[in-house]
């Protein structure tokens, strides 16, 4: 056999494990529903943010990826003022479009800026897996832990 071959040959044996493993994802791995389950450690509902006028808590989280690039972050919301005496306001829910793109293990999310808006760029957040869960961190803010469960996959 000539050397060509035995470069050939070998090239094919090494690369036969890495073709069954992967660390990179791909859309069809993450599309899906995804509902939170915990902030940090703390089960919902969760502190999100808290200064001295107010304190938000998230009361459920919805984040849903197509197989497409794009989703949807939707969230309910309870804010408490800090005045006297302390007002806790209606849940609101948010409901705001995302595109993502996965890169290796990473699946970086960046909310849709509405026409004329000045956006920061994105991503905006960025997801991992984290055993079962979907680990979701903020990229502009303190960075929490937002921890996902996949409820259903996305066809």
């Amino acid at each position: 056999m000539s050397n060509r071959r035995y470069a050939l040959l070998a090239a094919i044996i090494l690369s036969a494990p890495a073709a069954g493993c992967r660390d990179s994802l791909g859309p069809d791995d993450v599309a899906g529903t995804y509902v939170l389950h915990h902030v940090v450690n703390d089960p919902l509902p969760a502190v999100i943010s808290r200064d001295s006028r107010a304190t938000v808590h998230v009361i459920a989280d919805t984040l849903r990826l197509e197989v497409n690039g794009k989703g949807t972050f939707a969230s309910v919301h309870v804010t408490t003022e800090f005045v006297n005496p302390p007002v806790t306001r209606d849940p609101i829910r948010i409901e705001t479009p995302v595109t993502f793109r996965v890169v290796g293990s990473r699946i970086e999310m960046t909310f849709v800026c509405p026409i004329n808006a000045n956006c920061t760029a994105g991503p905006h957040r960025v997801g991992r897996r984290h055993g079962d869960l979907l680990l979701v961190t903020e990229t502009y803010a303190d960075p929490a832990a937002y921890y996902y469960r996949r409820v259903s996959r996305n066809p």
